[in-house]
Order: C-alpha cells, then sequence, then structure tokens
C-alpha cells in the first residue's frame, strides 16, 4: 500500500510544489470568453499525475495504457502551443481504433456475435471512447471538477479491476490539493485526455462486463452534461463544433455557485452513484440514481442561469464575436 499510495501521492506533491514556478513562466492560461477563472493560471500539471501513473503502469508490467501515449503526446503539444483540430481529432480516432480492436472485451464480443453485428459494436465502441476523451476535456473548465470526478471513478476502477490504478488515484490527490479552488495550477489537455482516456481503456480492457458497464454508469454526472448540452445546441440551431460556455456546471457558476459548490455536487453525486451500484440492491440503485438526477434536474430549473440566457449572454460577448467571425 505504501508503495502504490503514499509514495505517488507524496511525489506528486512535491513535484508540483517545486515545479509550480516553472509551469507559471512556460504554460499560462490566460482567461477568455470560455473560462469560469478571471486570472491567468499556469496549465498542463496534468503532465505530473500521468507521469507518476506511467512509471507506475511500467514498475506493475499494465502495458495497456501506453497505447494512450500519442494521444497524450499531441494534448501535450497542445498545451503549449496550438494543435489543428484535425490532427487531435485524427490522433484520437486512430488510438481509439487500436486500442479496441486489441482490447479482451472486443474480441469477447466478436465470438460471440455475428461478423456485421461484432463491426457495428466496434464502431459504436470506438465513437465512445472518442465521446468520452472529449467530454472529459469539456467538463475541466472549474477548479478541482474533474480532478476530484476521477479520483472517486479511479478508486472504484482500483477496486474492482486492478490495484495498478492506484498510483493514479494517489498522484490524482495530490493535484488535487493544488487543483481545487482557488486552484494554482490546472490539469490541461495532457490531464483531461489522460484521464478520459484511460477510464475508457479500463473498461474496455476489462473482461468482466457487467463491472465494465457499472463503471461506466457511475461517470453519468459528468458525460451527461456534455452529452445534454450537446442536443440543446443542435436544437436550438447552434453551431455544436463553436467553443461554448453552455454546460450546467458552467451555468450554474454563471448563476453564482462557487468553484467549490458545483465540484462538490458533481463529485458526491459520482460517489453515491458508484457506492449504491456496488453495495446495494438494484432497486435502491435506482432510487439513487433517480434522486441524482432529480438534483440535477432541479438545479438546472431554479438555480442555474437559463440556457437561452446564457446562450444570449454567450453570443453577445465581443470575444466570442471576434473568435467565431460573428460580426
Amino acid at each position: 500500500m505504501i508503495n502504490l499510495f503514499i509514495i505517488p501521492l507524496l511525489c506528486s506533491l512535491i513535484i508540483i510544489g517545486l515545479t509550480l514556478p516553472c509551469f507559471r513562466k512556460l504554460v499560462i492560461d490566460t482567461p477568455d470568453f470560455r473560462s469560469s477563472h478571471k486570472i491567468p493560471t499556469p496549465t498542463a500539471g496534468g503532465l505530473v499525475f500521468t507521469t507518476i501513473s506511467y512509471l507506475y503502469f511500467y514498475i506493475n508490467d499494465t502495458f495497456y495504457p501506453f497505447y494512450l501515449l500519442p494521444i497524450i503526446a499531441i494534448s501535450l503539444i497542445d498545451d503549449y502551443r496550438k494543435v489543428s483540430s484535425l490532427a487531435r481529432f485524427s490522433t484520437q480516432l486512430i488510438i481509439a481504433s487500436i486500442v479496441v480492436h486489441q482490447s479482451p472485451l472486443y474480441k469477447i464480443i466478436l465470438s460471440l456475435s455475428p461478423i456485421y453485428i461484432a463491426y457495428l459494436i466496434y464502431l459504436f465502441i470506438v465513437l465512445l471512447f472518442l465521446t468520452i476523451i472529449n467530454y472529459v476535456n469539456f467538463m475541466d473548465g472549474l477548479d478541482g471538477l474533474v480532478s476530484g470526478s476521477f479520483i472517486i471513478i479511479f478508486l472504484f476502477i482500483s477496486i474492482f479491476i486492478s490495484t495498478s490504478f492506484t498510483p493514479v488515484v494517489a498522484s490524482l490527490i495530490g493535484f488535487f490539493i493544488f487543483n481545487k479552488s482557488p486552484s494554482k495550477i490546472f490539469m490541461g489537455d495532457i490531464g483531461s485526455t489522460f484521464l478520459g482516456g484511460l477510464y475508457i481503456t479500463s473498461l474496455l480492457y476489462n473482461a468482466n462486463l457487467i463491472i465494465s458497464l457499472k463503471l461506466l454508469i457511475i461517470s453519468a454526472p459528468l458525460l451527461l452534461d456534455p452529452f445534454v448540452t450537446l442536443i440543446r445546441r443542435f436544437i436550438a440551431n447552434q453551431p455544436i463544433f463553436k467553443p461554448h460556455k453552455l454546460h450546467l456546471y458552467q451555468r450554474l457558476h454563471q448563476a453564482g455557485f462557487s468553484h467549490s459548490k458545483v465540484a462538490s455536487i458533481y463529485i458526491i453525486s459520482i460517489l453515491l452513484l458508484a457506492l449504491s451500484i456496488f453495495t446495494l440492491q438494484l432497486h435502491q440503485f435506482i432510487i439513487i440514481s433517480l434522486l441524482v438526477l432529480l438534483l440535477f434536474l432541479f438545479l438546472e430549473k431554479f438555480y442555474a442561469t437559463p440556457f437561452t440566457i446564457a446562450s444570449s449572454n454567450l453570443y453577445k460577448s465581443n470575444e466570442f464575436r471576434k473568435q467565431n467571425s460573428y460580426d
């Protein structure tokens, strides 16, 4: 336990503490119309917990996460110097195709299904892979929200899939201490793509389909927010591939909720879902899930800045109009 938890936790804390001045000089996230912070903040801090995690994956002979290295590399480059959307998506698509094709879960599906059904499932899982990576990136907009959420998610992955993921939890906790509000450093694209990619990859390389489905369900608060927002933007005839700040977590913040309060809502919801799905009976889990859903609907209805008003404010922004050629 010391080797898998205490050491990576201390390494994360010490390395971030020592390198924070370097991050301040090298990689600064300057606030723009999408930002929920007001002062320039160092980013790409995900490099620390990503590096520590890979060191332990190597030590523990867990090699399938290394498939993700090209995605992580291009994300790191993007944090320092912007990379085209085509280059990022192409890299993600290629790696997703390889990861899914090599996964034990897909081989099980291939052995049990007619070939055309297996190929359709293959395409669906590749799409799911890409969706999760990018949705996690979209949700990384408030202090501690994504890092805190994935501490819970990978804690349960380390319990039900492999202790090889315990150092991920430990190094994330070290990062979270610096990332919680008021954040001293952001994880950047390298951190969010690593977490999203490792999450879906760990589920694909777990042969127990039921456990993988349960671990996918617990991330619902994190993944349904961007999905519902995408649908709402499509219905509202908005350009769905343009940057925005219309997710529920962003509209809660716009309505006056602090970074800590919004992050706590998502983190606690994920924890409740995880505890209920792994410890309670099915009907009890369904009740907890409905209560979590009602909580978010209640927040949407009575507390968040309405979607239409947030959209109007966004499109009136001079910076948004300039960046997206809306004149």
